[in-house]
């Protein structure tokens, strides 16, 4: 969601403009930029996996032995996954496994739209039962944060959410960044517009309602000069958690929207809060969906610990049994 302040300025323009129907707004709203990502320097495995007919392409990097667990780095709008080499960078050395992919419609992978965790949470669910590796805890930035949110409450094998800047509710936060002028019944017709194109539903696409069925510890991370998600969404997201000591608010004085990635003392805090939590794994609940998974490490609970049977950047993929 990098680029959302520009986005929802094209949906304005859309919107207040007697030339442009409601459609412009809708696919503007569901079209994210696409930029490809950079091949990281860290040994990594390439990994794809098929979900319907839309293929999703991502990295795995892999701890010297076996993986205390899996983290999933999940990017926002418009982003892609090459901010995962710098969790890698960060998690690795814990010993954790970290796989960084991009979503749908994003980097290399298929897709035409953002959906924004309608579909998106149930590609996490599909990384999950391919590769193996438990316990799982996801750090998510923006819409990435809001995906990891909505999967965590219908996936229990999810042990630990680490969420920078998400939304409360996607009408919410798009609503907000608009003049009042654009708030009514245009704004509801571009909205409209999107659901039919993508055959989603906006109202669904609310992490605050999600958080009322996540029972996994949750780490919620936002900047309070956050001028594209106010931070006021964290507030809301954390009222919503069940009344038990799972929920964790963290409000960054001075911090933007973008810029709390780059915090080497959030970091920090963010590695030694997913050190602290649970390490055994929940029993196995696959989920119902059926993908399939191209890539040496797919299916293997267990990664083989030797570094020179990781595939490097360009390197022939396997053909496993997934």
């Amino acid at each position: 969601m990098g680029r959302w302040v520009c986005v929802l300025a094209f949906v304005g323009c859309a919107l207040t403009s007697a030339c442009l129907p409601a459609a412009v707004g809708g696919r503007i709203i569901l079209s994210p930029h696409r930029a490809l990502a950079a091949a990281p320097l860290r040994p990594h495995h390439a990994l794809q996996l098929r979900r319907g007919n839309i293929d999703l392409d991502a990295w795995l990097f892999r701890p010297q032995g076996p993986p205390r667990g899996l983290v999933v780095y999940l990017h926002g709008r418009n982003g892609n996954r090459e901010l995962g080499a710098r969790v890698a960078d960060r998690l690795l050395p814990a010993g954790f496994a970290v796989l960084a992919y991009d979503q749908r419609g994003h980097g290399r992978s298929g897709g035409r739209h953002c959906t924004y965790g309608y579909y998106e949470k149930h590609d996490l669910i599909a990384w999950v039962d391919a590769l193996g590796i438990e316990p799982v805890y996801v750090v998510g930035h923006s819409t990435g944060a809001a995906v990891a949110l909505q999967a965590a409450a219908i996936e229990p094998r999810i042990r630990g959410v680490v969420s920078l800047a998400s939304f409360a509710r996607l009408d919410d936060v798009i609503r907000e960044q608009l003049p009042p002028f654009a708030r009514g019944d245009a704004l509801r017709d571009a909205l409209a517009s999107a659901e039919r194109e993508a055959h989603f539903d906006v109202d669904a696409v609310a992490p605050e309602l999600a958080a009322r069925s996540i029972h996994a510890p949750v780490l919620l991370i936002h900047g309070t000069r956050d001028d594209v998600v106010p931070s006021s969404h964290a507030l809301r997201i954390w009222r919503q958690l069940p009344a038990t000591d799972n929920g964790s608010l963290l409000l960054i004085e001075g911090a933007g929207h973008s810029d709390l990635l780059e915090r080497d003392d959030l970091w920090e805090r963010i590695r030694s809060w997913m050190l602290s939590l649970p390490q055994s794994p929940q029993p196995q609940q696959p989920s119902p969906t059926s993908s399939a998974c191209t890539g040496a490490a797919c299916g293997s609970p267990l990664l083989p610990a030797s570094p020179g049977s990781l595939a490097s950047p360009g390197a022939t993929r396997e053909q496993p049994a997934c």
